[in-house]
C-alpha cells in the first residue's frame, strides 16, 4: 500500500525530470527534447500544477472539442460563451466578442483557480472521520483535479493573453492477482494568445485569434506487473513507464469568430459563429494533430444600465470532428449580473448541471461554483464533478 501512496510524488519528478532533460528519451524524438529555458520553463509551471496524470479511459479524454482555457465562472454557468463570455474566455470561445461595446479598454486581467473533484472531497472526509487512510477509501472512487493561470490585456481591437491549463484524473479500473489496476491520466497545456477584432455599425463583429501553446500528455496504467516491477526497481521502473507514455510538442493555432447583434434600449439578441484550430493544428512533437471545431450559438440578454440577465445556448463542434454525442456538445445557461457587482449563474455544462457566482470587489475578483465535466464521450459515461474557486483582479 506504501507504493500507492507515493506514487504521485515520484510521477511528477519524473515527468519534470523529463523536462529538463537533453537527450530524448524513448517515445519523445531528440529534436524535439532540446528546448530552451524558457520553453522548458512553461512545461514546468503546468508540469508542477499537476501531481496525477493525463487522459485514456478507453475513448475518454480530458479535452476533445473544448477551447483549450474555459473561464471557470462560464463553465460553471453552462459553458454557453459564444455570445457572450468573461474576460479571458472571450479570447478563447469567439475573438469577435470584444469588438462589441463603448470605449476602448475592455478589460486588464488577472486570475488563478483550483479545482477539486467532488468524489476527491467526499474521499478527504472520510479519510478525516476516520483518522487515517485505507485502501478502500483511497481507491474507491476517481480523483480529478485542475488549476489554471490566465493574465491578458483585452481592447475594442486588440486582445493579448497568457495561459497555463492543468487537469489531472486518476482512477481504479480494476485488479489483477489482488493488485488494484490504476490508470493515471495527465493534460497540461500553456502558451499566449493574440486577437484582432472590428465590429460594422455596431450589428457585426469579426475576429481572428492565434494561439500558440505548448501542451503536454501522459497516460500510464499501472498493474500487477508494474507494481512488482516498481517494488523491485523503484523509480528506474516507474521512470520507464510514464516515459513510455509522455507526449508533448508545441504549435500555432488559428480561430476565428463572427458575431451578428441586434440592440435595443433593454434587449440583446445575439447570434454567433467560431472556429477553433482552423485546418487543424500540428505540432511539433509527438502529439496528434488538433482537428478543426466548428460551432454555433446563439443569445438573449435582458439589461438595465447596471444589471443584466443573459441566457444562451451553444452547440460546439457541429461536424462532430471528434464523435462527441450531441448531449455533451451542448451548452446551456443563464448569468444574471446585478448593479456590476455580483452575478449568479447556472445552466447545464455537457449535459450536467451547473452553477456558480462572481463578486467584483473593486479591484479584486472571486468566482466558486461546481460544473460537472464528462470524459467519455457522451452524458454519463465517465462524469467527473468539481468545485473550484478562482480570484483575480480586474480593470475597469
Amino acid at each position: 500500500m506504501h507504493i500507492l501512496l507515493d506514487f504521485e510524488t515520484q510521477l511528477i519528478k519524473i515527468l519534470l525530470r523529463a523536462v529538463f532533460r537533453r537527450s530524448c528519451v524513448q517515445s519523445w524524438n531528440s529534436k524535439h527534447c532540446n528546448f530552451k529555458s524558457w520553453q522548458r520553463f512553461f512545461m514546468v509551471c503546468f508540469l508542477s500544477l499537476c501531481s496525477n496524470g493525463l487522459n485514456a479511459y478507453g475513448e475518454a479524454a480530458l479535452r476533445t472539442h473544448e477551447p483549450p482555457y474555459e473561464n471557470p465562472f462560464d463553465m460553471s454557468t453552462g459553458g454557453a460563451s459564444l455570445t457572450r463570455a468573461t474576460q479571458d474566455g472571450a479570447l478563447f470561445s469567439n475573438p469577435s466578442l470584444p469588438a462589441f461595446g463603448a470605449g476602448t479598454i475592455r478589460w486588464i486581467y488577472g486570475r488563478m483557480g483550483v479545482h477539486v473533484g467532488k468524489d476527491s472531497v467526499q474521499s478527504a472526509s472520510e479519510i478525516l472521520k476516520s483518522g487515517a487512510p485505507s485502501p478502500q477509501n483511497v481507491q474507491a472512487r476517481p480523483v480529478y483535479a485542475g488549476a489554471e493561470f490566465s493574465f491578458g490585456v483585452v481592447t475594442s481591437f486588440l486582445g493579448f493573453g497568457t495561459y497555463f491549463v492543468a487537469r489531472t484524473d486518476l482512477r481504479k479500473t480494476g485488479e489483477e492477482n489482488e493488485v488494484p489496476i490504476i490508470q493515471e491520466l495527465f493534460y497540461g497545456n500553456g502558451g499566449a494568445i493574440i486577437t484582432a477584432s472590428t465590429s460594422f455599425s455596431d450589428l457585426i463583429a469579426l475576429g481572428i485569434g492565434l494561439n500558440y501553446a505548448y501542451e503536454v500528455q501522459a497516460d500510464p496504467v499501472f498493474g500487477a506487473q508494474e507494481f512488482a516491477e516498481i517494488a523491485v526497481d523503484g523509480n528506474a521502473a516507474l521512470q520507464k513507464y510514464v516515459l513510455e507514455k509522455l507526449k508533448g510538442g508545441h504549435g500555432l493555432s488559428k480561430n476565428a469568430g463572427l458575431t451578428l447583434q441586434k440592440r435595443t434600449r433593454y434587449l440583446d439578441l445575439r447570434i454567433a459563429a467560431s472556429g477553433q484550430d482552423l485546418a487543424g493544428t500540428k505540432y511539433v512533437g509527438n502529439l496528434e494533430t488538433r482537428k478543426q471545431v466548428l460551432s454555433a450559438g446563439a443569445g438573449l440578454t435582458l439589461h438595465t444600465r447596471g444589471s443584466a440577465l443573459h441566457c444562451a445556448a451553444d452547440l460546439r463542434d457541429v461536424q462532430k470532428a471528434y464523435a462527441q454525442d450531441r448531449t455533451k456538445r451542448t451548452h446551456l445557461g443563464c448569468k444574471l449580473l446585478l448593479a456590476s457587482r455580483v452575478g449568479i449563474g447556472a445552466g447545464l455544462y455537457q449535459g450536467h448541471l451547473s452553477y456558480g457566482l462572481v463578486a467584483n470587489l473593486t479591484l479584486l475578483r472571486l468566482e466558486a461554483g461546481y460544473y460537472k465535466r464528462e470524459l467519455g464521450s457522451k452524458k454519463g459515461e465517465e462524469p467527473r464533478g468539481a468545485y473550484f474557486l478562482a480570484t483575480g483582479f480586474e480593470i475597469p
